[in-house]
């Protein structure tokens, strides 16, 4: 296995998305390095790309990926047998959940709404 970003699951900012598959509940989290290695298994560069509907390859391997950061020794084929024609509408909800959660600012997110930016004095 690959490792892109250093220790998997190291960044605590990054939201674990909760999926169950197989009858155990398991999170999906998109560090930098899942990003990376969907890359390496399809090609596509998550950050340009549009996951509105991936194809099945890119599923799964989005799926593995995300996986990786609660169990590195997790195979793609692993990750294969855990599919299932009734649970890919789950896995794909919980995919978008995952990726965009991934790229928003948690900083953002703790900003109170109407609560403008400061400005240095004299900015105006």
């Amino acid at each position: 296995m690959s490792t892109v970003a250093g220790k998997l699951g190291s960044d605590p900012t990054l939201p674990k998305i909760p999926v169950k598959l197989g009858g155990v509940e398991r999170y999906l989290c998109f560090d930098y390095n899942a990003i990376v290695l969907v890359e390496e298994k399809t090609g596509v560069n998550l950050l340009k790309a549009s996951i509105g509907q991936p194809s099945m390859t890119s599923v799964r391997a989005m799926l593995w990926a995300s996986l990786l950061h609660g169990d590195p020794e997790l195979t793609l084929d692993e990750v294969t047998a855990l599919i299932r024609p009734r649970n890919i509408p789950a896995i794909h909800y919980a995919l978008n959940q995952a990726w965009y959660s991934s790229i928003a600012d948690p900083e953002e997110e703790k900003k109170p709404s109407g609560e403008e930016e400061a400005q240095p004095a004299g900015a105006d």
